[in-house]
Parts: C-alpha cells; structure tokens; sequence
C-alpha cells in the first residue's frame, strides 16, 4: 500500500529525502537493505541483501528530476526481473506500466483537487485515501479484486495524529476480523522513539520497536523485541557522504 510506503518514510524506517539532501548523503546502510543517492538526494539504486542472490533496483529521472523508470534483476545476472515506465500528466504521476517476467500492467493514481492521492489501482487491488487538513492520511482502504478476490481480505487502515502531527496512533484491520494497534513515542525534537503494538498471540514476534538518533537527527539503531521485552535483534544503521 502507498500508505505503509508513505508511512515507512515518517516513521524513519527508510530516511526522508529532506534529511538526505540536508546531510549529503550518498548512501545509507540498513544492514539487510542499501540505498545510494545523487547529490540532489535522488535515490539512484537500492539493494535488498536479504535475498538468495541480492535483489538490485536503478532508477532512471527526466529532465524535471521525477522518477522516469526503474529497472530491478538479480544481482550477477544480466535479465531484468522487472521494468517500470513512470507516466506523469501535467507533471503529476498518473500511471506506472509494469513489465515483469511473471506479470504486464498498470498501476494508475487518482487525485484529489488538493493534489494529494485520492486513489490507486491495478488489476489485483484498489486503494482509496482521505487526509485531514494538515494532508495527512488518516484512513485508507484496500480492497482486492480479480483474481486475488477469492484469497485476499480487504484491508484498512486508520492513523491518529497529535497537536505537533505527528502519528501516534495507527490501527490496522484485516476483514474486520484481525485488528493490529501501534502506538508512536516521540523526543522534544519529533524523532520518533519507540514504536508498540498489541499483538500477544505469539510472544516472540517483534512487539516493540526502539530508536537511537545522532546529533543530526539521523536514526544510528534500532532495537527490537519481542512481548516479553526480550531483544529479538538491533540493526545498525550506517552512512556515507558526499
């Protein structure tokens, strides 16, 4: 969902792109998952190392600095897995066409008057966003279609913002059935400093997520746990400059 997308960025599992061409930085180390960036703070290629054979993504920009395409293949191979043509009207993302080697189509955007995204779809889901006044989204919905209908469940999605709109509290419901709650904690200076849920159906699974921020407000580590508060794993996270 371009919500958990969205949300990934504010929550500093992956860094804004404000802090990133503020700090020049040109590449930034999850442990599992690298980002390399321009000087305008573009990301340019990504790697994801949790794969067998390291899953690589390039990006390709116009004149106008959006993106105009992104290749993905494996590293040491020479096939693209997976091609993707960004398409803009009047300079807004319209559509992105897919070219797979399981899968050809297209992800089309919808918008509101104010700009933000109203709507998403592809032959396999839908999603729809409202926001509130500051433009945040506050409630999204996916819903699956085609063939995914039969073994998909419709899914939503709720956040709840403070008087400095920052999101601390999300809500999560999977076919009205299974409901998922995360509250945020924050520092004076908005970092976000720990995450939870509420989930104690499986005491080991990761429950409590906390953050560690250097002087420029970059995230250097994260600690997870598990129910009973016992460290699952701490991933550190490193930088380089231009």
């Amino acid at each position: 969902m371009i919500a958990q997308e969205l949300l990934k960025r504010h929550l500093n599992e992956r860094i804004d792109h404000e802090l990133v061409l503020k700090n020049k930085i040109k590449s930034i180390d999850y442990g599992d998952f690298v980002e390399y960036f321009d000087e305008n703070g573009n990301v340019i290629y990504e790697k994801l190392k949790s794969w067998v054979n390291a899953r690589v993504y390039s990006y390709d920009y116009n004149e106008e600095g959006k993106i105009k395409s992104r290749f993905s293949f494996d590293e040491g191979s020479t096939d693209t897995v997976r091609f993707e043509k960004y398409v803009y009207n009047d300079g807004i993302l319209s559509e992105i066409k897919i070219f797979d080697t399981l899968f050809t189509g297209s992800t089309k955007y919808k918008y509101y008057k104010s700009g933000n995204i109203k709507g998403i779809s592809n032959p396999n889901f839908y999603e729809n966003y409202t926001y509130n006044n500051n433009g945040d989204i506050v409630n999204a919905v996916m819903k699956p279609k085609g063939e995914y209908l039969a073994n998909s469940s419709k899914y939503k999605w709720k956040g709840i913002y403070n008087e400095r709109n920052l999101l601390v509290k999300e809500i999560q419901t999977h076919d009205r059935k299974y409901v998922v709650t995360w509250l945020y904690q924050y520092d004076d200076d908005g970092n976000l400093l720990q995450c939870k849920n509420d989930r104690r159906e499986h005491r080991k699974q990761v429950n409590i997520i906390k953050y560690e921020f250097n002087g420029k407000g970059l995230p250097v580590k994260r600690s997870y746990f598990d129910a009973d508060n016992s460290l699952v794993k701490e991933q550190i996270i490193k930088y380089e400059f231009y």
